[in-house]
């Protein structure tokens, strides 16, 4: 018996060893004809590089040297394509989801930071989802949380204002839009406030722990572990076995991420329950909400709560939406607040017209805000935030 399993054994590693060498041979075959630079080391091929300190130099002398696509070598030299070319990255990204899969690293990691959400599904997963929360970001919904964007808009411009008179000589407005942009998910997405943003207000250990996570997980140190070892590793014993591990590993590093997802975990547990108990209460009790109940998440919830059993999201679902959607809107938000302020303070010239626009739009509402519709036909104001996105 104990020579049967040996030979077994042996047998599943002889075919695992030739089905990753025809792999390989198969990788080299697809893409020998991709120009890209001799590979740095036979262990960690153009990894170290990449993902040095100053490896966005690294980045940039080889979108130079090779162009828009090319290979680069991976852990043991195999390997894997770059690609930065605009149109290439909206097939792959927008127009052919279900063509390029998502690897499973990037599965993994998602799965285990946020829970059950977009980012960290496919197949029939990931458009079951898609389905239910891609109509809740339609312009109908969007148009019913404009006046809490403008609400918060104007306590920004309020504490902004304090600082202005008090004689302050410089503001760092891309603190102020980092501020910002997560209170606008965090009321416009969940009806729930996580920043007051008045001046020095303590930080909410959600918006610390969301804040650092990205710095922290692309670490140099966590990259390779996380590409190589995280997906085996994810399917070994029970979770509570998988966290009893997490917790005795001697790595300050990862133990730091772990306590960032417990955070995240438990805010985002009450910020959804907060959006249930105000569905199933009565109407007062909705309108109390910030924001009446016309967030993100709480029209989310009635959209789920009318669906059928087969369509409809479990608990983990929409527990998942939570982090992912905030982590996927903060960055992006407070960059394109501040490049386009930072573009207009360039360029005063278009500063006054768009400033001119919008006042002309005010004007007639008799001094009101304008509502979505006039935003949306406000033609500089559209100019000037497609022209930011582009540069």
């Amino acid at each position: 018996m104990p020579s049967l399993t040996l030979q077994a054994l042996t047998a599943f590693v002889a075919a695992w060893v030739v089905y990753r060498v025809y792999l390989r041979y198969a990788q080299n075959a697809a893409l020998a004809v991709v120009p890209g630079p001799k590979s740095n080391s036979w262990l960690l091929g153009d990894l170290k590089a990449m993902f040095a300190t100053n490896g966005w130099e690294y980045h940039k002398q080889l979108m130079k040297d090779y162009g828009a696509v090319f290979k680069f070598s991976g852990l043991l030299k195999a390997p894997h394509l770059y690609v930065y070319d605009p149109k290439a990255l909206s097939q792959i990204l927008s127009k052919e989801q279900g063509v390029y899969e998502k690897t499973e690293d990037f599965l993994v990691m998602n799965g285990l930071i946020f829970g059950n959400s977009l980012p960290a599904s496919h197949g029939d997963e990931h458009r079951k989802q898609k389905k239910m929360i891609g109509p809740v970001f339609s312009p109908a919904h969007m148009r019913s949380i404009l006046p809490t964007c403008y609400r918060v808009a104007y306590t920004l411009r309020d504490s902004i204002k304090q600082q202005v008179l008090r004689g302050q000589s410089e503001v760092d407005l891309a603190a102020w839009m980092s501020r910002v942009a997560l209170e606008l998910i965090g009321q416009g997405g969940f009806g729930y406030s996580l920043d007051p943003l008045t001046e020095n207000a303590p930080e909410h250990p959600f918006t610390t722990s969301i804040k650092n996570l990205a710095r922290s997980a692309t670490d140099p140190l966590m990259v390779l572990p996380r590409m190589y070892l995280l997906p085996p590793l994810s399917k070994i014993g029970s979770p509570r076995f998988r966290r009893f591990l997490l917790d005795i590993v001697p790595w300050p590093k990862l133990h730091a991420i772990r306590d960032m997802v417990d955070v995240m975990d438990q805010t985002a547990k009450e910020i959804l329950g907060q959006a249930q108990k105000s569905l199933d209460a009565d109407d007062e009790v909705l309108k109390a909400r910030i924001g009446s109940g016309k967030d993100i998440l709480s029209i989310l919830l009635r959209t789920n709560m009318l669906a059928s059993e087969e369509e409809k999201l479990p608990q983990s679902d929409l527990l998942g939406q939570i982090g992912s959607i905030t982590f996927a809107g903060m960055d992006t938000t407070s960059n394109g607040l501040s490049r386009t302020l930072h573009l207009l303070s360039e360029h005063p010239e278009v500063q006054a017209k768009l400033r001119a626009e919008l006042q002309e739009a005010r004007k007639q509402r008799n001094g009101d805000d304008p509502e979505f519709e006039t935003l949306m036909t406000l033609p500089y104001l559209d100019a000037v935030c497609k022209e930011t996105l582009r540069l």
